[in-house]
């Protein structure tokens, strides 16, 4: 998950949610809580990924899906889908969900995201 987020961040043009230090060119993610604009965005990013998946795969996105900045809203052809390990993908997205709500990361509250080795 880490590897895709990091290739994602360098490969697109606006480089959401990476922080360099550098106002001109940082651009946070920003939190987006409707489910109907969230399906839009997973549906936009993963659209041209195989069908059906490989066992055991799923499609993950970048810009995440759950951001203002998902592949069907500011992020409009500036976005990364990857097939990654399916538990990976849960697992990813179940401590991201866990993180909006214990550290109250509400509707278009801004975030970054810092891949650590």
């Amino acid at each position: 998950m880490a590897q895709h987020i990091e290739r994602a961040q360098t490969s697109t043009r606006i480089h959401w949610g990476k922080y360099t230090g550098n106002p001109a060119i940082d651009k946070p993610l920003t939190r987006l809580m409707d489910p109907t604009l969230i399906n839009k965005n997973r549906y936009e990013a993963c659209k041209t990924a195989p069908s059906p998946r490989p066992a055991g795969k799923e499609c993950d996105e970048y810009p995440f899906a759950a951001t203002h900045q998902g592949a069907a809203l500011q992020g409009k052809g500036d976005f990364s889908w990857e097939l990654v390990k399916d538990t990976d993908n849960s697992a990813e997205g179940g401590y991201r969900s866990w993180w909006f709500d214990n550290f109250r990361i509400i509707e278009t509250d801004p975030f970054w995201v810092d891949i650590v080795p």
